[in-house]
């Protein structure tokens, strides 16, 4: 199966621009489309370790849990919900 992930050097931007819109110790909840979602087609997927790797740096990864996202298929497609805080520096 090919894995589908944003280029690094977007990760990198969005990272970036996270750090810049958040207060001292602030807290982002990241929700995004799991590795464990079957196929290749639609948005990107990330594991645990993509978004641990992303935060890597003036961040904490707090938790990631395993969740969907509620729609109207048939299947909720399987999502990853991150708590991550910015370090108080």
């Amino acid at each position: 199966m090919r894995r589908r992930e944003g280029p690094p050097e977007q990760r990198d931007i969005y990272v970036e621009t996270m750090h810049g819109l958040l207060g001292p110790a602030g807290w982002l909840f990241l929700k995004t489309f799991s590795h464990h979602q079957p196929g290749t087609r639609g948005p990107y997927r990330f594991a645990p370790d993509d978004i641990r790797r992303s935060f890597r740096d003036g961040f904490k990864v707090i938790e990631i849990l395993d969740t969907v996202y509620q729609e109207q298929l048939d299947r909720w497609p399987k999502a990853l919900l991150s708590v991550i805080r910015l370090n108080d520096g």
